[in-house]
């Protein structure tokens, strides 16, 4: 199923956050339509567990995921994907049989999303399942990142990738192109492309499905070293999307005089994504898969 309509069926149109919220590269996300004081008490109030308390950003495969929940049992989850309408839902958290569920609140029997999620506890907060079987776990939101040595003087127009692949193995002789690994589902010819753009500092990393379906990666750059040749550096990611692949949040950058750029993260392809009969479709199948250990390097070069 492609992201765009996947997102619509399961979203309301809509947006939580204040006039004054913007995302990293100040672009504004509008006024509110739904805020706690707004939503009414549930009628049974239950002690919630401290880890399902606070703001989160839901590490997700797919678009930014966000989830805030009050200790009234009230919740409210943001999602937003690029050049998208932002939506929004709300409900409440329920115990059964020492059970937690995300439920919705009365009156939006309509709303597909959170019908009744059972919400699973875990060391580092809680865990889910959607309607889609699509995986989420928490990050708190104070956990994430914040620049201290931003690197302010970096800036790079929006351009595209000219390769993208994955290197297999220490020697690095085992090297698979990005579409080859990561195909797009239907196999209809459309095809993932990244795209860059730094603003002094800030980075966005996006993936493009031919422009019909959009994940984004956000995060700031840090310089590691600057010399003759160019400038390397740390990308710190800041939403949920990039832990989903990538266990620590960061990428290596290299931005050399001459113009050219190298990403490099350590990269996790989840086979609940891919599919294991994507990976069979790859040249060599037997082969790869057999010494095939991830996270693997990806690598883009722009």
């Amino acid at each position: 199923m492609k992201l765009l309509p996947m997102f619509f069926i399961v979203c309301i149109t809509g947006n939580i956050f204040g006039a004054d919220n913007s995302d990293m590269w100040g672009r504004p996300i509008g006024p509110p339509i739904i805020e706690e004081p707004n939503i009414p008490l549930p009628k049974v109030q239950y002690e919630l567990p401290e880890a399902l308390i606070g703001e989160f950003i839901m590490n997700s495969s797919a678009y930014n995921h966000h989830i805030t929940i009050f200790s009234n049992n009230k919740y409210i989850v943001f999602l937003d994907v690029p050049y998208h309408i932002p939506s929004v839902s709300f409900g409440y958290i329920v115990n059964k049989d020492n059970k937690w569920y995300f439920t919705r609140a009365p009156g939006r029997e309509g709303r597909y999303y959170f019908l009744e999620t059972e919400i699973y506890l875990t060391d580092y907060g809680f865990s889910y399942y959607d309607g889609n079987g699509s995986f989420f776990k928490s990050i708190r939101k104070e956990n994430l990142p914040v620049p201290e040595h931003l690197a302010e003087d970096v800036t790079v127009p929006l351009i595209d990738a000219r390769n993208q692949y994955f290197i297999l193995n220490d020697l690095g002789n085992v090297r698979l192109e990005y579409n080859e690994l990561d195909p797009i589902v239907y196999d209809d010819g459309h095809f993932w492309n990244h795209r860059l753009k730094i603003e002094k500092g800030i980075v966005r990393i996006t993936r493009a499905d031919n422009g019909l379906g959009i994940i984004e990666f956000d995060g700031f750059m840090e310089k590691t070293g600057e010399d003759v040749n160019g400038v390397k550096g740390i990308i710190h990611f800041t939403n949920g999307v990039p832990y989903h692949y990538i266990e620590d949040g960061t990428a290596e950058i290299e931005i050399n005089n001459d113009g050219r750029i190298i990403i490099t993260m350590l990269y996790t392809l989840h086979y609940s994504r891919i599919g294991i009969e994507n990976l069979k479709k790859i040249t060599n199948y037997s082969q790869i898969i057999e010494g095939l250990n991830f996270p693997v390097k990806l690598i883009l070069e722009f």
